[in-house]
């Protein structure tokens, strides 16, 4: 498992690392 799944556990979310950066970059 990469480190990044466990920062999205923490979001409660099933969502990739990918939707991640896009959301950054939402915000």
């Amino acid at each position: 498992m990469n480190p990044l799944d466990s920062q999205v556990g923490e979001y409660s979310v099933p969502v990739d690392p990918m939707d991640l950066l896009q959301c950054d970059s939402c915000q």
